[in-house]
């Protein structure tokens, strides 16, 4: 098993799965940045690890780790969203220890804003004047245009593309390869299935799929 690396800018990363282990390699691979291991709440992964990488805790162990560790979330899933938003906000943890993470893959224009615990995926780009609140996820070749809008816990997938003007309420879904026209408002909480085209508003707590997207059911 991989042994946590503690030096330069250490980053443990909450959630033990398959996109935290994305986000891990990233870590890895950046310079300057060290990967210290996961958190999760699965007993079998604090004894056994996972993926050959050390499971240092529970989530509430955060508490018990040096200073120095910094956290990403990993903890994310389209159909519980809001669950997994109370569940790493009840953590507690102060924004201070919460890592930013751009891989150094990733193409930002001027004046964009970056909140505490966004992790920024290889391939992206974000054009100038975007924001983009804390604990978001850009999984890798998302391509923001001017002016988006991004609020507290917004994940896109690998490959999404936002127009400019966009905004997406807090903890909202965007699927991969999904695409967003011009200046339409998307609630928060809301899901937007892989693939789908979204040419108006999307309403909060809404999942709409397809081309045009509509909601579902």
């Amino acid at each position: 098993m991989n042994r946590p690396r503690f030096g330069d800018t250490n980053i443990v990363v909450l959630g033990a799965g398959g996109t935290g282990l994305f986000m891990a390699d990233c870590i890895r691979q950046a310079e300057g940045f060290a990967f210290a291991g996961f958190l999760d709440d699965d007993p079998q992964k604090q004894t056994g690890g996972y993926e050959d990488h050390a499971v240092l805790g529970g989530l509430t162990a955060w508490r018990t780790l040096p200073a120095s560790c910094l956290f990403i979330t990993s903890l994310y899933s389209p159909k519980k969203m809001y669950l997994w938003n109370a569940r790493v906000e009840e953590l507690g943890i102060p924004d201070g220890r919460w890592a930013t993470f751009v891989d150094p893959l990733t193409r930002i224009g001027s004046g964009v804003h970056i909140g505490k615990g966004t992790f920024v995926g290889p391939g992206t780009v974000i054009e100038p004047a975007c924001t983009i609140g804390r604990r978001c996820a850009l999984l890798g070749s998302v391509h923001l245009a001017h002016h988006v809008v991004l609020e507290d816990y917004v994940v896109c997938a690998n490959s999404v593309s936002i127009s400019g003007g966009v905004s997406i309420g807090r903890g909202s879904y965007v699927g991969a390869n999904a695409a967003v026209r011009q200046y339409v408002r998307i609630g928060p909480f809301a899901v937007v299935g892989m693939g789908a085209v979204v040419l108006d508003a999307v309403s909060g707590a809404t999942t709409v799929v397809g081309n045009p997207a509509r909601p579902m059911g």
